[in-house]
């Protein structure tokens, strides 16, 4: 028995028939509209997503973001396998011994950590022999540096600098003058320039997962929580320090309107200089970079810099500059985005030469007091 047709094609359609087809092919038509205005808000959200630079944007913060995370690994393996190790290493506990050190004494003993940091090359170079991947390699190198560090640190503290003059100390025996900070910068310096390199080396490595990792370290150098904690905070704001004098550097190694500047030399940083501008010439200015405007506050200008005037003949003047930076900027990374070095590119370059121009003034209503008033004040 074959199937009836629902309509019957000799049939004429009701009226209602008529009217139902109707409202079928209106939900039809409104079906489709909403498939398409849906379709429209999908590719504007996706446009407002990803912003001008599309898709290839999303696709390298991706990447980026997963070479973050291949960074924080190694350094993790760095703190909690290959650290341990070296510590357990016959030739370093030979040389503890012979330098009457006990290997098993090692919170708040300076001396230990300094034949840990002496004996860190020699274990990145056998492990990398043996294979270890580069990010492990130079984790483990900076790392074992730190205690070293922190404990110089301490010291330079005790010597009551005020970073402003040198401090002379006479050997008495030989009568020689020397100044008893010199070994202890640098070592800083070292320590900073070891940090300066990790980050050029790896871009991608988070600023904060550096602090959390190095934490664990500080955790082992001392026995009290207020020595860890104030090394821990010590060591955050070297961190930051250094991270906002790269990017004031990357702002003026950028600008066309600066034509040379250069880090600090060794003797330099220890008169509390960290950049120097146009060096050399007549119109050379050494800056010690601030990573925030406490000390403008404190001076009670509304200026971002500060000038100190040498207080002795040969000793240069210096600008104590605030960055003109914020953390934010940087993205939890040392070097800041190039949207950003553009942008602060046509503002630090003009500050410095306000400073610049303030201190000819300064430097010339000097040269005409009388030497006995300069001397006075």
């Amino acid at each position: 028995m074959s199937e009836q047709p629902i309509v019957s094609a000799a049939r004429p359609l009701t009226s209602e028939e008529v009217e139902g087809w109707r409202q079928l092919a209106q939900e039809s038509a409104g079906w489709s509209e909403y498939h398409a205005g849906l379709q429209q808000f999908k590719e504007g959200h996706l446009h407002r997503v990803l912003g001008e630079k599309g898709l290839s944007h999303l696709l390298e913060q991706a990447e980026d973001r997963y070479e973050t995370e291949e960074i924080q690994a190694a350094m993790q393996d760095a703190n909690d396998v290959y650290l341990s190790d070296m510590m357990e290493q016959p030739t370093f506990l030979e040389r503890c011994i012979d330098a009457g050190v006990s290997p098993t004494d090692y919170r708040d003993n300076p001396r230990y950590w300094d034949i840990f940091a002496d004996f860190s090359d020699e274990y990145v170079e056998k492990q990398r022999t043996n294979g270890l991947n580069e990010v492990t390699l130079q984790s483990i190198a900076l790392f074992t540096k730190v205690p070293q560090f922190l404990f110089t640190q301490s010291r330079l503290a005790a010597v009551h600098d005020d970073r402003w003059q040198y401090i002379y100390r006479k050997n008495k025996k030989t009568g020689e003058v020397y100044d008893p900070r010199h070994d202890d910068v640098e070592a800083a310096s070292r320590f900073n320039s070891h940090l300066r390199a990790y980050f050029d080396k790896f871009p991608a490595a988070s600023v904060s997962g550096l602090q959390q990792e190095i934490g664990f370290i500080i955790q082992h150098m001392h026995h009290g929580d207020y020595h860890r904690s104030k090394d821990q905070r010590l060591l955050n704001d070297t961190i930051r320090g250094a991270m906002h004098e790269s990017g004031f550097l990357q702002v003026l190694e950028y600008s066309s309107a600066i034509h040379d500047v250069r880090t600090a030399t060794t003797e330099e940083d220890l008169r509390g200089i960290d950049v120097v501008v146009e060096p050399g010439r007549p119109e050379e200015l050494c800056i010690n970079v601030k990573a925030s405007e406490y000390l403008m506050r404190k001076a009670n200008t509304d200026k971002p810099y500060v000038i100190k005037m040498g207080r002795k003949q040969g000793y240069k003047d210096i600008v104590l500059m605030y960055s003109m930076l914020t953390d934010e900027q940087f993205e939890d990374r040392f070097t800041l985005p190039q949207e950003v070095v553009i942008e602060r590119a046509g503002v630090i370059p003009r500050t410095i030469d306000k400073a610049r121009r303030e201190l000819y003034e300064l430097r010339k209503s000097q040269r005409s007091q009388p030497q006995w008033h300069r001397r006075r004040a």
